[in-house]
């Protein structure tokens, strides 16, 4: 059987006047990047 990898994480704190935020986020460590991703939308936009 082969293991299966944890999927990267990142995560950002940020504080808004007493409000302190915390973002997590989770990003495939194989495939497209978001800046792929990114100029592909824009690519489909501007063909309309």
């Amino acid at each position: 059987m082969s293991e299966t990898k944890p999927a990267p994480c990142m995560e950002t704190t940020c504080k808004v006047g007493n409000t302190t935020y915390i973002v997590n986020g989770f990003y495939a460590s194989e495939g497209a990047t978001a800046t792929e991703k990114i100029k592909r939308l824009l690519d489909k936009e501007t063909k309309k």
